[in-house]
């Protein structure tokens, strides 16, 4: 993956070369595409001719460029034009394209020499974040023991534009749903940076035989009314000690047997046992 890079054919003493350079925009999701087209000549061959109408052709887009008239006997690196091109980027930020110039030349030495010059080759740019990163308190292992049910906790979205909103939403065993902002009460969409979640205590009733549960946090980046992609993180929460279950139990000598001897008597008194 690369943002520059030159591409070059050889003809003769003339190398034809195209050095690109791409800049970025994560809103748009595109790279721009700038070719420098260049002749560097060598000092054995001499050169001269007018002016060329040639072509750069980057993903499919072909742009013309029109060279200068040239003459020169000697080492020389002459800019024969520039073209500017924006590439579209996959969903997920990834863009492979091809680069191909071509160079119309006319070349004189001890005879006519005509030729024209193709330099191409196959890019990988640069991927380009899109989807936003959530974390529960800790970065970057983005899973934590976050608290308790009931707790309001805080989640964190590191997104790569400030045109970027999300919709927080979590799993917890077999309950979904969008998350409610602690704040206001509404559902989390919309959300910039972060907000505050209140874990709901209702999740408790699907771990009856534990005293905590994981779940998880996703958050679906939009850009505009664009879903771009989901990321996640993990949270754990405990059950508190206010509501772990307890039980009583009361023994009960229902034959009064215990009340002659002061305590119940084996093979005469029979024992009730009531739990609450």
């Amino acid at each position: 993956m690369a943002l520059s890079g030159n591409i070059s054919t050889v003809y003769r003493g003339w190398t034809y070369q195209i050095s690109w350079s791409a800049t970025q925009s994560v809103t748009e999701n595109t790279s721009t595409i700038v070719c420098v087209h260049k002749l560097i000549c060598d000092s054995n061959y001499a050169l001269n001719i007018g002016k060329r109408e040639n072509t750069c052709t980057v993903d499919g887009e072909t742009k013309s460029f029109t060279s200068p008239a040239i003459y020169t006997g000697g080492s020389e690196t002459i800019t024969l034009g520039t073209t500017t091109h924006t590439v579209k980027h996959n969903s997920d930020g990834t863009r492979s394209c091809n680069i191909s110039g071509v160079f119309n030349i006319q070349a004189t030495l001890s005879g006519l020499y005509k030729a024209t010059l193709t330099a191409s080759e196959a890019i990988t740019l640069t991927t380009i974040a899109r989807a936003s990163q959530p974390s529960c308190i800790t970065y970057p292992n983005h899973t934590q023991d976050v608290g308790e049910f009931g707790d309001t906790i805080s989640i964190h979205m590191n997104r790569n534009s400030a045109a970027f909103t999300h919709t927080v939403r979590y799993a917890f065993g077999d309950a979904s749903g969008t998350c409610i902002n602690a704040e206001t009460g509404k559902s989390a969409t919309g959300i910039e940076t972060g907000f505050r979640w209140k874990i709901p205590e209702s999740l408790m009733g699907l771990i009856p035989a534990n005293t905590s549960g994981s779940g998880t946090i996703y958050v679906d980046t939009y850009n505009g009314s664009t879903k771009i992609g989901t990321k996640s993180c993990g949270f754990t929460a405990t059950v508190p000690a206010s509501v772990k279950p307890s039980c009583t139990f009361v023994l009960d000598d229902i034959t009064k047997v215990d009340e002659t001897y002061g305590s119940p008597v084996k093979g005469l008194s029979k024992i009730k046992i009531t739990v609450s």
